[in-house]
């Protein structure tokens, strides 16, 4: 009895299902759109307690023209800062928020954010003020 309803219960299923067609059940052939932005920073000021680096600058043009003939991004959604200032760094976010928003909502995104320069344990180190408005 049981195994006659579970026979009947496949077959309502499959009989549901046969008008759909072989397409529908597919997914989406539609390729989804990408945008790669980036914030590429190169820092040689570490403060006043660390020897000032050579080649952070250079590190971040060296990462920003690989990206963008290869890493899929295009010049117009990088965002290249060198030995940047509080307010610069800043401007640079906030100019990233701003490419990442003019997109549709069904765009795919991706942030790449590249820092060269100091750090230790508890983070990034620079010359800007400890104080100032939270990231």
């Amino acid at each position: 009895m049981m195994t006659a309803k579970i026979g009947l219960l496949i077959l309502a299923i499959f009989l549901f299902l046969l008008p759909i067609p072989i397409s529908a059940l597919q997914p989406d052939p539609t390729p989804v759109q990408l945008r790669r932005c980036a914030l590429v920073i190169g820092a040689n000021d570490g403060g006043p307690e660390r020897i000032e680096l050579k080649y952070a600058g250079t590190d971040a043009q060296s990462f920003a023209d690989v990206i963008i003939e290869l890493g899929g991004v295009m010049r117009e959604d990088l965002i290249l800062l060198k030995n940047p200032g509080l307010q610069d760094f800043h401007e640079g976010l906030r100019q990233l928020k701003e490419l990442v928003a003019a997109d549709q909502a069904s765009m795919r995104k991706e942030l790449i954010i590249y820092y060269s320069g100091h750090s230790d344990e508890k983070g990034l180190l620079s010359s800007w003020p400890q104080e100032g408005p939270k990231l």
